[in-house]
């Protein structure tokens, strides 16, 4: 089976935010590894960049969610152009996970009533790379969420963005985070 995939100029990924404690780099992508559900524990992730409001969906979700102080942490958004030729996979609703899940099995997958895990280690090879990245949109969000018990994936609260190869323009800081997960200007 051959997925389906897409540059980011077919479609129109936006401006990434990401959110660090310094300059983010090449020397910054991790390779993924399994997690404690169908996302990754680490990784690069980005996720749409909202200039008007000066947010991502990441930092709303935080807002709402997260005990963590950024402030304390030193964290700095910052903005990343994507090359137009970068290659991704999108997760656009469940069906588009399990095939990704079935070109990527994961014999470790822990199985039972959750949706099974891909192998990200496997799919992130730098030698057999198939794409630069896997985008999941909010729709998938979406339907993960809403899915019958066991069967939504998880971990993956918002829409966003895992990427296995640097796909980006020169980044750019728009500015400390203050504790309440606000972007300082």
């Amino acid at each position: 089976m051959t997925l389906p995939i897409v540059t980011v100029a077919e479609f129109h990924l936006p401006i990434q935010g990401w959110a660090g404690r310094c300059e983010p780099t090449p020397s910054k992508m991790e390779r993924p590894v399994g997690g404690s559900g169908t996302k990754p524990s680490n990784g690069f992730f980005t996720c749409a960049w909202d200039p008007e409001n000066h947010t991502t969906a990441w930092l709303e979700w935080c807002r709402a969610n997260s005990k963590r102080n950024p402030e304390a942490e030193g964290r700095q958004l910052w903005t990343l152009t994507l090359c137009e030729s970068a290659m991704l996979y999108v997760v656009d609703g469940l069906a588009a996970f399990e095939r990704l899940v079935r070109e990527y099995p994961d014999d470790q997958s822990k199985g039972g009533l959750q949706l099974p895990e891909p192998n990200w280690y496997k799919m992130a090879d730098p030698a057999d790379l198939a794409f630069d990245g896997v985008h999941i949109t909010d729709n998938a969000v979406k339907a993960g969420m809403g899915a019958p018990s066991g069967k939504g994936f998880t971990g993956w609260d918002v829409e966003s963005t895992l990427w296995f190869v640097w796909s980006f323009t020169s980044p750019k800081c728009e500015g400390p985070i203050d504790r309440d997960w606000n972007v300082l200007r």
